[in-house]
């Protein structure tokens, strides 16, 4: 009955015996690999380098918040929301807005364009390109999307900087991508801060016209009642009118505080701000990505010499398990 020894020693045998066809065909599959990694082309890559993204969600309601603790209805609100960069740019909302925005290039009317005809015109042998009809549909901008997403990644350090980083095929579309990320960033971030202010502001306007009305109306009804009783006698009239006087002293009062705070809120709403400094700017140098032939061609053909080397062995490899699996 052949050994273990015996079945290796016919293995090693079968494969010396057909060593120059698998070494043809590993050698097909080294230029086979080599010619189609060698047709992908050289990306170049850039990346910028933002500080930590944290606002403080009552920016520029004070004036607002004042006011409703001076008219005792003040409440609590909270006081640090942190944005998730990765989250934001990986969003329907920003990443959609980057590839809808016009291009700086002249060809192209709107970032998808150049992002779609560039990805096209640079697939490697064998790869189908994307043929997205109509030009302006919603899956023409989403395919733009899509390959946008795949060439942009954003890493957030233990500094709590965040880095976005952008490839494609040329430097300017890759510095365009990048500026343009952060474009929609800083929209959206200045939306994000002005949202309340705004809304505060437009509260505090109406308290500010509504107290005017009221402080119209209490003069006219002091005016209209002392010309209705100047002929009563002083004690009837002095008590409502005084009461009316006490009244518009307190309308007057209210109505200073909050024209103060509409003139507060609109200072504050004037000076927000984005809520990110860019440390570094997209740009050069850029780094070139550059798919490594001879080296993947070397990988695929060791795994096509393993490979073929246990399909012409195959039938020794059976009878070994199957002699083992009877011994045991």
């Amino acid at each position: 009955m052949a050994t273990t020894l015996d079945y290796i020693q016919e293995i090693f045998l079968q494969i010396k015996r057909r060593l120059i066809i698998i070494i043809i065909l590993c050698g097909i599959v080294f230029v086979a690999s080599y010619l189609y990694n060698k047709s992908f082309k050289i990306k170049y890559e850039t990346y910028s380098k933002i500080f930590p993204l944290s606002i403080n969600s009552t920016s520029g309601s004070g004036s607002l918040e004042a006011l409703k603790a001076q008219f005792g209805m003040g409440e609590k609100s909270d006081l640090d929301k942190i944005y998730n960069v990765i989250e934001l740019v990986n969003s329907k909302n920003v990443s959609l807005k980057v590839v809808l925005q016009p291009s700086p290039n002249k060809k192209y009317k709107r970032l998808a364009d150049w992002i779609l005809e560039e990805y096209n015109a640079n697939l490697p042998m064998f790869e189908k390109k994307l043929n997205v009809t109509p030009k302006d549909s919603v899956d023409y901008y989403y395919a733009a999307r899509d390959i946008l997403l795949g060439q942009t990644s954003v890493n957030s350090e233990k500094t709590e900087f965040y880095t976005i980083t952008t490839s494609a095929y040329s430097k300017a579309l890759a510095q365009t991508l990048n500026e343009a990320i952060l474009t929609q960033l800083s929209s959206l971030y200045i939306s994000m801060t002005t949202e309340k202010p705004r809304s505060d502001l437009n509260k505090i306007r109406f308290m500010r016209d509504s107290l005017n009305d009221e402080l119209t109306a209490v003069e006219r009804r002091i005016a209209g009642y002392r010309d209705a009783n100047q002929l009563a006698s002083k004690v009837s009239v002095q008590v409502p009118q005084r009461q009316l006087e006490r009244s518009r002293a307190e309308i007057e009062e209210m109505y200073a505080n909050t024209a103060s705070a509409y003139q507060n809120a609109r200072f504050k709403l004037l000076s927000e701000s984005p809520i990110f400094q860019i440390l570094d700017k997209p740009g050069e140098p850029f780094n070139s990505i550059i798919q490594p032939a001879k080296k993947n061609a070397a990988i695929h053909s060791i795994l096509a010499f393993v490979l073929l080397s246990f399909i012409f062995s195959s039938g020794v490899w059976f009878k070994m398990i199957k002699a083992e699996m009877a011994r045991s």
